[in-house]
């Protein structure tokens, strides 16, 4: 998985926040942000992203991956998203940072 490295800023990663929000430089917003942090507060998932899928994009570096987590994972237990706005829960990267610890490539 691919994380922005500001999410393992030590705050982060001793579960100072519940959640982080990551949001390219780039992005455009229209409308009411704070509302939508706020509609999303309640809702436990580790993971908020867009367009989510099994299927890998048709994009150059679809495949992109280690020999050793292409061993472990089939195609279909592959996921990608569009990464540009996406909130991690703290569950989540304490789960990343310990793989990451163990240079594993699949959690």
């Amino acid at each position: 998985m691919h994380v922005a490295p500001c999410v393992q800023h030590p705050k982060v990663m001793d579960r100072a926040y519940a959640y982080v929000w990551v949001v390219e430089d780039d992005v455009g917003f229209t409308g009411d942000l704070v509302a939508m942090v706020a509609a999303l507060q309640d809702d436990p998932a580790d993971l908020i992203t867009h367009g989510c899928t099994a299927q890998p994009p048709k994009t150059p570096h679809h495949d992109d991956a280690t020999t050793v987590y292409k061993k472990y994972t089939k195609k279909a237990q592959r996921f990608t998203s569009l990464d540009f706005v996406q909130r991690f829960s703290a569950q989540l990267l304490n789960e990343i940072d310990t793989c990451s610890g163990r240079r594993s490539t699949v959690c």
